[in-house]
């Protein structure tokens, strides 16, 4: 699968030159969404270009315990009274509560296969998120996306987050579809806003998605009882992503680190409305006109059941 744009190390690691001929840092929307993207931490980052380095870079961050180590990316909604509404805020994304992808690696030996898991899960508190956000501000590892949208939509989004949690939907976490009440991981969730929204748009898509083929020679567990692959083999793999002819398992998906870097590099252009907090920079965009979906203002998020399939449930990105 070929690399994503990405900006360099070293020009992550200076405080972002603002060439954007307009600044954004005044404008204020009535009703805001605003989409966080945390990148994985350097110095190695995340790469899903083949799986030895994504799973040795995986293991390298998760081992030594860096916080968001594979990224994060979350929400802030901020939405006016209106006269059927009162004001209403909500900032968060969802998160892991326990460890139990590193049992599944040490123990049960699943190698890939936990990245076709579900772990417990739950929304994570303002204050959490906040802290992680005020932390990447200051050192240049925060980009966002801060969009005016209609009021209909912002408060309808405040009342979906209430439906996640009636229906314990951010109780799993892993890659899977939160529209789909699978279970939700940061990204995927936080892109359910959007795509209820109607603001998920093509180069969205093409820059913050990832999706390969994994191959089932290296996938254990529950997926496929009958193989095992230990740390050593996973962090030993040269191997490329599976071929068309090959058992394999597709994974496809929104990537925080690709978000990052995509919106980091479209700050630079000359027409964006760009803001800065600390050494990072994001997007301001204007989608007041944006018609939401249906779906969304009629209360009707959640577009199907949980799929058993593992062909169709793991595509997270096209739903």
């Amino acid at each position: 699968m070929p690399e994503r744009l990405s900006l360099s190390l070293f020009a992550l690691l200076l405080a972002p030159a603002v060439s954007a001929k307009t600044t954004a840092d005044a404008v204020v929307f009535d009703d805001e969404l605003t989409l966080w993207a945390i990148p994985a931490p350097l110095p190695l980052g995340l790469t899903w270009r083949r799986p030895g380095p994504l799973a040795r870079r995986t293991i390298i961050n998760e081992g030594l315990d860096l916080n968001r180590g594979i990224g994060h990316a979350g929400v802030t909604l901020s939405c006016a009274a209106t006269a059927q509404h009162p004001a209403a805020h909500w900032q968060g994304s969802v998160r892991s509560t326990g460890d139990d992808f590193r049992g599944m690696v040490f123990d049960d030996k699943a190698g890939m296969g936990i990245l076709f898991a579900t772990i417990p899960g739950r929304l994570e508190l303002e204050e959490e998120l906040q802290a992680s956000l005020e932390l990447r501000a200051r050192r240049g590892r925060l980009a966002w996306m801060r969009m005016g949208i209609p009021s209909d939509s912002c408060h309808a989004l405040i009342d979906y987050v209430a439906a996640t949690e009636e229906r314990s939907v951010n109780a799993q976490y892993g890659f899977v579809r939160p529209l789909y009440q699978e279970g939700a991981g940061c990204s995927a969730f936080s892109l359910a806003f959007l795509q209820l929204a109607g603001l998920v748009e093509p180069w969205m898509r093409e820059e913050w998605v990832f999706d390969v083929l994994i191959p089932m020679e290296l996938i254990g567990g529950a997926l496929n009882p009958d193989n095992s692959v230990s740390l050593g083999q996973l962090m030993t793999i040269t191997r490329d992503w599976a071929g068309p002819d090959e058992p394999q398992l597709r994974l496809s998906g929104w990537e925080p680190t690709f978000m990052f870097d995509s919106i980091r590099a479209r700050t630079m252009a000359s027409d964006a409305w760009v803001e800065q907090w600390g050494r990072s920079t994001g997007l301001v965009l204007d989608r007041r006109d944006q018609q939401p979906t249906e779906a969304l203002l009629e209360g009707d998020y959640f577009t199907g059941q949980p799929a058993l399939d593992s062909d169709t449930r793991f595509l997270t990105a096209q739903d």
